[in-house]
């Protein structure tokens, strides 16, 4: 199942996106409003993904990401960024 659809099975509320960004220590996933005021990252390291596997790395990666939409996301910083979450390997 490629990205696209399981964003779409995890049912994100209306007016967010979800995307997922390159970084050297593993990769970002951002959910952010539509106009882009309000977001999350959520940094699933290299590491978390060895060691318990892809498939259940981002379904949880995607579930938390849905649940800090549904309860509501945090302004951006006075630098423009979003809150960073990070997942990482025991």
């Amino acid at each position: 199942m490629d990205f696209p659809d399981l964003i779409a099975r995890e049912g994100f509320p209306p007016g967010v996106t979800v995307e997922r960004l390159p970084d050297p220590h593993g990769g970002v996933f951002r959910v952010r409003t539509v106009d882009g005021a309000r977001g999350l990252d959520l940094l699933l390291t290299g590491e978390a993904v060895e060691m318990y596997g892809e498939g259940p790395t981002l379904a949880l990666v995607l579930r938390q990401l849905r649940l800090a939409a549904e309860a509501g996301l945090p302004g951006q910083d006075a630098a423009g960024g979003y809150e960073r979450q990070v997942f990482v390997g025991d």
